[in-house]
């Protein structure tokens, strides 16, 4: 019995008919094929084909009456024969691997091999057993070898064998004695093997009462699970179907960011489709296999495989993983010169959309409310422009600008004249000036920081000579201004370096 996209096939002996019946899941039967056979005693074996067909292999059929393996479409039509045994008979099963086929055949006299079969390269023999015993039965494949069961053994209680898919590395895992087998075991049977390397078989002629036993090896311990009544013996059509062990292949995947949506990617050895689960859907979301991420955080994605007829559940595979917010930049726009008392609006977007706040080093120089700045004073002072992000979006670089406001000159006269300071840059022991004024007229003098910390002041009486003047000595390292204000409002303010 098979099963090809969702149909079941079996095939069954009446009388002297074989018979191919369809099943589909509404359990409607149909007879798809029908041939007399020509000699008794047989027991076919359906197994799926490589196109859009099913094999049969038959044990006594054929022009040579040792067997035959066959092509049949699904719908019984084109019946073609692939090959003709030879010499020896074909042994009731095959076994797909890949687009291969592995079976066994034997004659009365202990005289086994194992073949592999391909529509494509044909028939080959690939090992030749010994005389000593005899193979009947069905291999499993796991992991590149071939396993069985076979008779003789100590006290000939049977034993299991292992043999890789090019027909090399013979080896013999289990050879069973009358403590670890009590009971009589026959070479009829099937034998698979469990995803926990344990074995699950079934055997005829064996057990208590020799009818038939389905049976574990668990630790080269060997169980009895069930025996068959000796009228039931099962002697060709094995009771028993184990499902295969299938894995999942889970395509690596990279730290994502908020908004990104990808594709997961997965397989099964098996060819079953895989599904995802995420272990947090309000971080990651997932239809079908198209992942989302809407917010930052650590998320687990599942992959799964489910079973069928055929193969087992995969085993879970996991990947654990970051997703983070995004980055935002700041573009600030250019701020030009200022006199006190101008007032203007700081202009600055983020790439996020996102409201851009501001601050400035010294709110007595420029204060800030919301993005309008004031100018309050003369003095270097830093604009800065910040955004400090949100549940997408990461903290934004700051981004500055430095604006000086020197004040300029209010009210310029012909009968002033004051020289720039010298030398400049000056070494600190005296800032100098050449001024000249009206008579009668007074000068103050600030010496300032540039953030407007005034160090000292000095006044001059005009007497409307050239005159001199140091203004300040013995300054340490730094920039300053000096401020020249008149009693007729004449300002006048420079910029001095002391290195």
């Amino acid at each position: 019995m098979i099963e090809v996209s969702g149909i079941i096939y079996y095939v069954k002996i009446e009388d002297t008919t074989l018979q191919i019946y369809s099943l589909n899941k509404d359990l409607n039967k149909a007879l798809i094929y029908s041939s007399l056979i020509n000699k008794t005693g047989e027991y076919p074996t359906l197994i799926e084909g490589l196109n859009d067909d099913i094999y049969l292999l038959t044990h006594s059929q054929g022009q040579n009456q040792l067997g035959s393996i066959v092509s049949i479409k699904l719908d019984g039509s084109q019946f073609t024969t692939l090959h003709e045994f030879s010499q020896r008979h074909s042994q009731y099963f095959l076994t797909k691997v890949d687009n291969s086929y592995f079976g066994i055949i034997s004659n009365n006299n202990y005289n086994s091999a194992l073949f592999e079969f391909s529509p494509i390269n044909g028939f080959e023999l690939i090992h030749e057993f010994n005389h000593e015993f005899n193979i009947n039965c069905k291999l499993t494949y796991f992991e590149n070898s071939l396993y069985g069961i076979y008779d003789g053994g100590d006290a000939n209680r049977g034993r299991i064998f292992k043999i890789a898919t090019d027909g090399t590395s013979f080896e013999l895992i289990k050879s069973f004695t009358e403590e670890t087998s009590p009971m009589y075991t026959s070479w009829w049977g099937e034998l698979n093997l469990l995803p926990d390397n344990s074995f699950i078989g079934s055997l005829s002629v064996s057990g208590e009462n020799k009818g038939a036993q389905i049976f574990r090896v668990i630790n080269d311990t060997f169980i009895p699970i069930f025996d068959f009544p000796y009228n039931n013996s099962i002697t060709g059509n094995f009771l028993l179907h184990v499902r295969q062990p299938q894995t999942i292949t889970f395509n690596a995947i990279n730290n994502k960011q908020i908004g990104d949506v990808f594709e997961l990617e997965a397989s099964t050895n098996s060819g079953l489709p895989v599904t995802f689960t995420s272990s947090s859907p309000n971080i990651l979301s997932i239809n079908g296999t198209t992942a989302t991420v809407h917010a930052a955080g650590e998320v687990t994605i599942t992959a799964k495989a489910a079973g069928n007829d055929v193969y087992l559940e995969a085993y879970d595979v996991t990947q654990v993983f970051s997703t983070s917010r995004l980055t935002q930049t700041i573009t600030f726009n250019a701020i030009g010169n200022k006199q006190i008392g101008d007032v203007f609006e700081l202009v600055a977007t983020s790439s996020s959309g996102l409201p851009v706040m501001f601050t400035s080093s010294n709110p007595n120089i420029v204060s800030i409310n919301g993005a309008t700045a004031t100018v309050l004073a003369a003095g270097e002072v830093t604009l800065t422009a910040k955004q400090e992000g949100n549940d997408v979006y990461l903290q934004a670089n700051d981004v500055t600008q430095n604006l000086l406001v020197i004040v300029l000159d209010v009210q310029p006269e012909e009968n002033f004249y004051i020289s720039e300071p010298y030398p400049n840059p000056n070494d600190g022991t005296c800032i100098n000036f050449n001024i000249k004024q009206p008579s009668g007229v007074s000068l103050n003098i600030y010496l300032n920081t540039l953030l407007g910390s005034e160090l000292g002041n000095t006044t001059l009486f005009a007497n409307g000579e050239d005159e001199k003047v140091c203004i300040a000595s013995n300054l340490k390292q730094g920039t300053y201004l000096v401020s020249i204000k008149s009693s007729t409002g004449f300002v006048k303010v420079y910029k001095v370096v002391v290195p």
